[in-house]
């Protein structure tokens, strides 16, 4: 599984560096799964309000994806989601990957990530307790 975890990981990075250097900075929560076919697969949820907050978003893209798992339709997914973290009391921005599997807990892994002019550079995974 962890090479199914690795491809979400590239992918996720290229589709927010997409993002991040379209949005000044800023992104909604996205989703991105491998389907039994080894295919991979963005998602998005749909919401009423123009600027809906990030945690209605995030809580329908995990129903959604606990509905995936349930009907066997997918092996890992991932939720995307743009944060601030702190290091030592010091503030970065990063993104945080909620990924899920069957019969495992959801875990997340964090991202910091510095954008240039013309990209994204995103550094190695970080740790948050």
């Amino acid at each position: 599984m962890e090479k199914h975890i690795t491809i979400l990981i590239d992918i996720i990075k290229k589709q927010a560096q997409s993002f991040l250097l379209a949005m000044d900075g800023e992104f909604f929560p996205f989703g991105t799964y491998i389907n039994k076919n080894n295919e991979v697969k963005p998602f998005s949820v749909y919401s009423e309000t123009e600027k809906p907050p990030s945690t209605e978003l995030i809580e329908s893209m995990n129903d959604y994806v606990q509905k995936l798992l349930e009907a066997d339709k997918c092996k890992v997914a991932g939720i995307t989601i743009n944060v601030t973290i702190k290091e030592k009391g010091e503030s970065f921005d990063a993104i945080e990957i909620r990924f899920y599997e069957i019969d495992k807990v959801p875990y997340k892994k964090y991202f910091k990530y510095y954008v240039h002019a013309d990209t994204v550079e995103f550094l190695q995974h970080t740790f948050i307790q």
